[in-house]
């Protein structure tokens, strides 16, 4: 079992918004989970793929937009999509609306590229701003 306390997480900005790595590696390839929030009409990464894992967006509030390899979902509040690994995606918030969601990585292991990422654009760029 692993437990996870509010105190024990790591919050990292990314992306214009706001990352908290809530399980960054899992044991024995368990899920990794990240929470996030964005401001309203704020794109998320670049069109990416992983690999070698399957990442899964839950939205706690507002509204997500998630591309998936050509094609967009519009994911409300309470709302869900998978995106199998290979599969190019990406997201981003709509133009009137911040969103809060969940992303689970699984296998885990992608919670640390976030505090990784995070850590070297604030080494050598600068912490990154607020607005």
């Amino acid at each position: 079992m692993t437990a996870i306390a509010p105190e024990q997480r790591t919050a990292v900005g990314r992306h214009r918004g706001e990352l908290e790595v809530i399980l960054a590696s899992a044991p024995a390839g368990a899920a990794a989970v990240v929470s996030c929030a964005a401001r309203p009409a704020t794109c998320g990464p670049p069109l990416h793929v992983h690999a070698a894992s399957d990442e899964t967006f839950f939205v706690l509030s507002g509204v997500l937009l998630v591309y998936v390899d050509g094609q967009v979902a519009t994911i409300p509040e309470g709302g869900l999509v998978h995106v199998s690994g290979g599969m190019p995606h990406t997201f981003q918030t709509t133009p009137d609306s911040p969103a809060r969601f969940l992303v689970m990585y699984t296998p885990g292991g992608s919670g640390q590229f976030h505090i990784a990422a995070a850590h070297a654009v604030q080494e050598h760029v600068g912490p990154l701003p607020r607005e």
